[in-house]
């Protein structure tokens, strides 16, 4: 089996735009998969992806309104 390499990650360097984008990225992933409704099978798949990404989406409820214009209930 091949040896995983190890990554330095103090050696990495990436800038605040850079941080901005990946996040950006990954927030529109999330609601992108809740729209779609891709999330029920993630929930079968990957629970503890949904398990993650729900109390966040529910915690930032109004920037994912404003941002994305996602409705968040609490059904």
């Amino acid at each position: 089996m091949k040896e995983k390499k190890k990554v330095d990650f103090k050696k990495m360097k990436v800038t605040k735009e850079q941080m901005d984008y990946l996040l950006h990225k990954a927030e529109e992933h999330m609601v992108s998969i809740f729209s779609t409704g891709e999330i029920l099978s993630i929930m079968k798949e990957d629970p503890e992806l949904f398990a993650a990404s729900v109390p966040s989406i529910m915690m930032d409820r109004e920037y994912f309104k404003s941002e994305f214009d996602m409705i968040i209930g609490e059904a």
